[in-house]
């Protein structure tokens, strides 16, 4: 889980804006809950790392459209995740 918060926060550094990842930072107190909830599992964490895997491969090709995609489809994956958990 630890690796997931380090590689939202390097994407959000990335970016510049400081207000982004202020903003990250708060969510990951609000979504702790989920976020422990959709690692509890190997299908859960495969799932987190083929998201991570997207996004990255669309961030390093500078595919702003994919990256997008990516991020939003790994949110709705692990909020999905999480709740099947519940």
């Amino acid at each position: 889980m630890q690796l997931d918060i380090q590689f939202h926060l390097l994407l959000a550094h990335a970016t510049g804006n400081k207000l982004l990842l202020t903003v990250l930072q708060f969510a990951f107190r609000c979504t702790e809950k989920t976020r422990e909830l959709s690692h509890q599992t190997p299908t859960g964490r495969r799932i987190s790392h083929i998201g991570h895997q997207q996004i990255y491969d669309a961030v390093s090709t500078h595919n702003s459209n994919a990256a997008e995609y990516a991020m939003k489809r790994h949110l709705a994956n692990v909020h999905d995740v999480s709740i099947l958990m519940n």
